[in-house]
């Protein structure tokens, strides 16, 4: 690398966990406990030859540059880098170019966070896993940056929180899913039906299931790998459960709820099966998956402030929420709030559940989120309550009459321009370009959403 351009990353990768600035403005990277975390990894499971570096894109699809061993040593002494990405962001589920409106000359830089370096042990001994902010270098900037990495915009948004109001969040996630197997033979996944039928709402014939094997199988793995899997359950009607994760920063948390993703899909796959985490994964039935989340702030004093602030912009922040058409089926059921926005102590089917003084369950989103982006939002609507220290005067949904409420948009293409309309809390946070970026990957307006919304139903789980 030409020693300007060393100069200019060194530069850019200053405000990275990785590295700190001497008094002398001189870049030192810190790369004593990547190396001590890699050494000790890799003596702790020397069966790993290779490590997936993995970052998230603005569709909410995982994607990665597998990493041999011997190079990560490298890597992780400062002495190559794994770039030459092309379209880390660029790219939307039908795996084609969006290219309008998003500079895309030039190329990604992986940057691992060492602190997640994991691997299923029993399952591919072979393979660890690192997540990754994404780089940018683009032709005609005057040094490289983060850019639209959600990850770092993330982490953009939970510092100013921390600086700014002394507030600090964990998350829990409650993670839903059904099981597909495929009916074509000609064309295998392209077709999908419904393979597990056991009773829901905590019924124990839905553990006898022969498929709920495979979810034991998956969660021993986890466990194993030391992710905070705390229960599972029957869930809905027929042929759903519901696994819930412990509270966690909410980086942590993300990082912990793209590896379940990810591993429960591999088991299942292994099995000859899929894993359905779609809102509505099948066109035969109306059974909804969500996937809610618990979240809570250490400053109680300012939770009623950021209450107001979320729940005034939900409407605004169900793109984030809501990626894909197909969510907004599930949004306007009745146990989602009946497609308002709504908060309540008392009625368990309000959007948001007030659990205690700094302490909500979110029950919009669901697994087609970028949920990087989606909890980014979600601060940043609620961090700007605080800054301007505005009282909660939302009404609670059990003393609050149907013809006062606020409705939540309807489709994405209402979500989207509710959001051009009030304005982004995300983007008056971080600034940058990441509306641009989102909304071209979003607009329902460009006829291939249509078939982004129907590639979705079915396979949701499988990338």
């Amino acid at each position: 690398m030409p020693v300007a351009m060393q100069v200019l990353r060194d530069s850019a990768l200053s405000a990275d966990d990785n590295s700190v600035t001497n008094g002398n403005g001189d870049v030192k990277h810190v790369r004593s406990t990547g190396i001590s975390a890699l050494t000790t990894f890799l003596a702790s499971y020397p069966a790993v030859s290779f490590i997936r570096f993995q970052w998230v894109d603005l569709c909410g699809v995982l994607r990665t540059k597998v990493v041999t061993v011997v190079f990560a040593k490298s890597i992780v002494r400062g002495e190559r880098h794994v770039g030459g990405i092309v379209f880390a962001f660029q790219v939307n589920v039908l795996q084609e170019l969006v290219e309008e409106g998003i500079e895309w000359k030039g190329h990604d830089e992986l940057i691992p966070d060492w602190s997640t370096l994991r691997t299923r042990h029993s399952l591919d001994p072979k393979h660890a896993s690192v997540m990754c902010s994404v780089f940018e270098h683009r032709h005609g900037r005057p040094k490289p940056e983060y850019g639209i990495c959600p990850r770092h915009i993330l982490k953009t948004v939970l510092e100013k929180a921390r600086q700014d109001c002394n507030m600090q969040f964990l998350v829990g996630f409650e993670i839903e899913f059904q099981i597909a197997r495929t009916t074509s033979t000609q064309n295998p996944g392209s077709e999908y039906e419904q393979a597990c039928f056991g009773q829901g709402h905590y019924a124990v014939s839905g553990l006898r299931d022969p498929i709920f094997s495979h979810v034991e199988e998956a969660v021993e793995i986890l466990l194993e790998a030391g992710i905070h899997v705390e229960t599972i359950h029957t869930e809905g009607c027929y042929g759903q459960y519901e696994m819930t994760l412990g509270p966690l920063r909410l980086m942590d948390a993300i990082d912990e709820l793209v590896f379940v993703h990810d591993t429960l899909k591999t088991v299942f796959s292994k099995h000859g099966l899929q894993v359905a985490m779609s809102p509505r994964p099948f066109t035969t039935a109306s059974q909804n998956t969500g996937q809610h989340m618990h979240i809570s702030t250490d400053n109680a004093l300012l939770g009623e402030f950021f209450l107001q602030g979320l729940v005034q912009s939900l409407p605004s922040l169900c793109p984030f929420l809501l990626s894909f058409d197909i969510s907004y089926e599930r949004s306007t059921h009745i146990h989602i709030g009946n497609g308002t926005a709504s908060c309540s102590e008392k009625e368990k089917n309000s959007t948001i559940r007030r659990l205690g003084r700094g302490y909500w369950d979110i029950r919009l989103s669901d697994a087609t989120a970028n949920m990087y982006l989606a909890l980014a939002a979600v601060i940043s609507a609620g961090l700007e309550a605080c800054q301007q220290n505005q009282p909660l005067t939302w009404p609670s949904a059990d003393v609050q009459p149907k013809e006062a409420a606020v409705h939540l948009p309807t489709s994405l293409r209402q979500g989207l321009e509710l959001l051009e309309k009030d304005g982004c809390p995300l983007e008056r946070v971080v600034g940058g370009g990441i509306m641009t970026a989102y909304h071209l990957h979003s607009d329902e307006e460009d006829p291939r959403h249509v078939l982004l919304s129907g590639w979705v139903r079915p396979r949701q789980g499988t990338y």
